[in-house]
């Protein structure tokens, strides 16, 4: 490595053509924001050419990228995908003068997938037979039944016990020969429509300096990334185009096709644009609203609540349950999660340590088998993280009633109230507190009218007594918790390992976990979405849409992302050149010399370490494992 660059400075010296490597060597410096003063000094030393050589470069690289774009994108035998998201930054003057002030510079960028000829059954696209479909009007009959009955219960039960099996070989450290079967049980069990590990190609778009709130200027944006893939009012492909947002951006392509639905030109009414809900948002919001549901009071000594677990080990609360940060609060999410179906399944093996157990077991040589193990996780499933062990918590766990249920769960102690402690009277939490400040509330005047509860009220509060007699509302509580931490990391390694089918189920029952909390408008979405994808698309459309949730970067196994979590990424690489050069998001700096080449040159950097033998770092941090976390957890 160092003769070939050894040689190839000597090259780049005495000739002016031999400049391959000193190029990938700038456009290397230059994806690293290196300050210029590295590019005049290399340049004067003959090691790489000029900053304006290298300027040139990328814009000649960013007007090839935009040819290839276009040719892709009107190549009626390929197909493609424009995801999209809004960008901003905020631009400070460094130096005031008149008419320069501080602003908020506002911008859209957008990504454009192809999909190589062959990738999905010809016609697939086919918008003839989307609007006939569409005339049926058969959403106007649809009920609640009719969602209900799309789920697929049988196949959620099959993942949610591979997932109680995987959290007892994840921590069991006896059992970590069995991690392969694991994985072979989602590959084969488990699987429903898998992609195939293969780099996805990208083609990043020029960013428009448009504001997607505003109506008129988004409907510009949209013109503008048909044009950026060779589709005009004049000229274009009569064929499904899907479009891909978060949650506002789907809103507004919905909004805007209603508004535009009267064109007569079937381009600039939209009649061709497919509004698609990207997946790591609604993730997002879905992780948040666990958050939202589950967290608990403040102070709270009710152990079945998230925010009770989170301070035992010391972690510091989320300045917003309805927007978390999703990848710390995931890691501590699904870190309690593991740790109380470990605590399940101690109960199973009627141990008081769980990890002891299985070291006693293996000194002896008694380790269970892993079908065992797979009937075991199967009941704890049913038991301890369903919606109907939820009801059979809150009416059954006290009763004399015997069930399948009470047979499996151990019956816990009864709550005798708050202990008297000294030190929660200042928190109003101690039962003498509590007593005097019933004694010196001044009883009600009898000759007041006393209010008679309503019918819907005597039932409430019957209700709520009969919960208090034979139900468990910690269990309840936590066995909740659990079922929606188990869907919400279902979600997340479907999406990892590429499976569209099993994201598919999990979404569906968002929708009804959506409905009983505060993100409502994901109920709209994910209704408009499912109604779209169930009743007006056929089978093979649903399938290929379906397929262009997710990006794979670098044709790994497990490396699937959602497609608007990648434009995330370039937004931010974006966000960061724009805010560092000043500029706005239309200024053609930005859209000819950065914004197309955004995906090349993230990738440079890694080719780069991987040309010099640096493939083996990772280049982030590893996870520490959560052992003192989980010990912590299982002794509360």
């Amino acid at each position: 490595m160092v003769v070939t660059h050894s040689i190839a400075s000597l090259n780049f010296s005495l000739n002016r053509r031999a400049n391959w490597l000193p190029v990938a060597r700038g456009i290397f410096y230059f994806s690293t924001s290196a300050p210029v003063d590295i590019f005049a000094y290399e340049s004067r030393i003959g090691t790489m050419p000029a900053y304006s050589t290298i300027y040139e470069i990328l814009r000649e690289l960013g007007e090839k990228e935009g040819l290839a774009s276009c040719a892709a994108g009107a190549d009626p035998k390929r197909w493609g995908k424009v995801v999209f998201d809004n960008t901003q930054r905020n631009l400070r003057q460094r130096d005031m003068r008149a008419g320069r002030e501080n602003k908020m510079s506002i911008g859209i960028a957008a990504t454009f997938i192809e999909y190589a000829e062959g990738t999905f059954p010809p016609d697939v696209h086919d918008i003839d037979d989307r609007k006939a479909r569409m005339a049926k009007n058969e959403r106007a009959a649809i009920d609640v039944d009719f969602f209900l009955d799309l789920i697929n219960n049988e196949h959620l039960e099959t993942v949610g016990a591979i997932q109680w099996l995987e959290s007892l070989i994840t921590h069991v450290p006896e059992l970590t020969h069995l991690k392969e079967h694991v994985a072979m049980l989602y590959e084969t069990r488990g699987a429903i429509d898998r992609l195939p590990p293969e780099a996805s190609k990208l083609h990043c778009l020029s960013t428009v300096g448009k504001n997607e709130n505003v109506t008129a200027e988004l409907y510009s944006a949209i013109l503008n990334f048909f044009a950026q893939v060779g589709q005009s009012p004049d000229s274009f492909i009569p064929r499904i185009w899907p479009f891909g947002g978060d949650g506002l951006s789907y809103q507004r392509l919905l909004e805007l096709k209603r508004y535009l639905q009267y064109n007569e030109n079937e381009f600039l009414s939209l009649g061709i644009l497919e509004p698609q809900l990207e997946w790591w948002h609604t993730m997002w919001h879905n992780l948040s609203r666990v958050y939202e549901t589950h967290w608990g009071e403040p102070l709270s000594r009710d152990p079945s609540t998230l925010g009770h677990s989170s301070r035992k080990i010391g972690r510091e609360d989320p300045s917003n349950l309805k927007k978390i940060d999703y990848y710390p609060g995931a890691q501590l999410a699904y870190l309690v999660l593991d740790a109380r179906m470990l605590d399940c399944w101690r109960l199973a093996f009627g141990t008081t340590d769980i990890l002891q157990y299985f070291r006693d077991l293996n000194t002896t040589n008694e380790l269970p088998a892993i079908e065992v193990l797979e009937s075991m996780a199967k009941n704890l499933f049913r038991i301890y993280s369903t919606t109907q062990a939820y009801y059979h918590a809150l009416h059954n766990a006290g009763s004399s009633k015997e069930t399948l249920w009470t047979k499996s769960v151990p019956v816990g102690t009864p709550w005798i109230g708050i202990a008297d402690d000294p030190s929660m009277e200042d928190l109003g939490l101690s039962n003498t507190k509590a007593k005097q400040r019933a004694a010196t509330q001044k009883a009600p005047k009898s000759d007041a009218k006393q209010k008679k509860p309503t019918r819907k009220e005597k039932e409430a509060n019957e209700e709520k007594e009969k919960i208090r007699r034979t139900g468990d509302q910690v269990l309840a509580n936590s066995i909740a918790f659990m079922r929606d931490t188990v869907l919400s990391r279902e979600c997340a390694n479907a999406v990892a390992s590429g499976d569209v089918g099993r994201v598919w189920e999990v979404l569906k029952v968002m929708l009804f976990t959506f409905a009983g909390s505060s993100h409502s408008k994901y109920v709209t979405y994910l209704l408009e979405t499912i109604t779209t994808l169930e009743l007006e698309s056929s089978q093979p459309l649903r399938n290929a849409l379906l397929r262009t949730m997710l990006i794979n970067l670098n044709g790994k196994p497990g490396g699937f992302f959602p497609c608007d979590l990648v434009q995330e990424y370039f937004n931010r690489l974006l966000e960061f050149i724009v805010e560092r050069k000043g500029k706005e998001f239309d200024h053609s700096f930005i859209q000819q010399i950065i914004s197309r080449n955004l995906h090349r040159m993230s990738q440079v950097k890694v080719d780069a370490r991987t040309g010099v033998g640096l493939s083996r770092h990772a280049g982030r941090h590893s996870e520490p494992h959560s052992n003192p976390e989980i010990r912590i957890l299982l002794n509360q």
